[in-house]
């Protein structure tokens, strides 16, 4: 993999200026202090895996959730059973090769050892079908 500067040339160039004695270093504290407290009152309010799913089916798509932990399986089927949800896991999805329009997990993939982050996107390619979003 590339690093942050071919990835996304604008945050390379953020981080180039983190350490300027314009205090760039103390913004990008400030900013990522700001985000953190936005994630935990969203984590307070509702898990954001399985409201992100509810408001996808809202917009009429075909969502399915996966979790490794059947109690949360349970308790995301109790809060939408209008939703699917499966116990499994992101590194081996029950779906077909090119199946999938989409896999979304924002939430998720942070939590995958880093040595294994390369077979689960390898994974999300395999279901996607061509032109598919991830």
């Amino acid at each position: 993999m590339g690093g942050a500067g071919r990835a996304c040339p604008r945050l390379a160039a953020r981080r180039g200026r983190a350490g300027a004695p314009d205090g760039g270093a103390e913004r990008l504290r400030r900013r990522r202090r700001r985000v953190r407290r936005d994630v935990r009152a969203e984590l307070a309010q509702a898990p954001l895996d399985r409201a992100l799913l509810a408001g996808f089916a809202e917009l009429h798509l075909d969502v399915r959730g996966i979790d490794l932990s059947s109690a949360m399986v349970d308790l995301a089927r109790r809060e939408h059973p209008h939703l699917g949800f499966d116990v499994g896991e992101m590194g081996s999805l029950d779906r077909r090769d090119g199946e999938l329009a989409g896999v979304v997990s924002w939430y998720s993939l942070i939590h995958v050892p880093g040595p294994d982050r390369g077979a689960v996107l390898e994974e999300f390619h395999r279901v996607l079908r061509p032109g598919g979003t991830c």
